[in-house]
């Protein structure tokens, strides 16, 4: 694996890293970010959906809880996970599309899940919110946010 090279100047030794190994290290950082962002909406999506359930039915609590999730992990990912400061209406309409998407397959799992489980309301939350979050991060990464370009 070729991390960098080792160049002289004026008698001191650099290390440059290679184009792959600081692209590597960008990922890291955002797939850490993400987690971290993950865990705060899915923390909104959580709270909102047991609150709501003591209101309304389950595949209703799920939808709403999902959207307040997505705001949360929107301006979360927008601006920690992959420091987006700039002002994007192309990249709200993506996120918005990736979101629905999810949101659909989200509803849909935890519906699933819950048939197949008899009932078993965090099991289905917790496979809905894996699957969801698999998707997710594929999405902001390739469609939602520009790819990486290092120079």
């Amino acid at each position: 694996m070729n991390i960098g090279s080792l160049v002289l100047t004026n008698g001191t030794a650099t290390l440059t890293l290679s184009k792959r190994t600081k692209v590597m290290n960008i990922l890291k950082k955002q797939l850490k970010r993400f987690i971290i962002a993950g865990c705060c909406a899915t923390s909104v999506d959580a709270i909102v959906y047991y609150t709501l359930l003591n209101i309304i039915s389950h595949s209703p609590s799920k939808a709403l809880s999902f959207l307040a999730g997505a705001c949360t992990a929107y301006l979360v990912n927008k601006y920690y996970t992959f420091s987006q400061y700039f002002k994007s209406y192309s990249e709200m309409i993506r996120f918005s599309s990736l979101y629905f998407i999810t949101f659909i397959i989200n509803v849909a799992c935890n519906k699933l899940a819950l048939v197949l489980s008899s009932d078993a309301v965090t099991l289905s939350f917790i496979v809905a919110t894996a699957i969801t979050m698999c998707c997710n991060f594929l999405g902001q990464k390739l469609f939602v946010f520009k790819p990486l370009k290092v120079k």
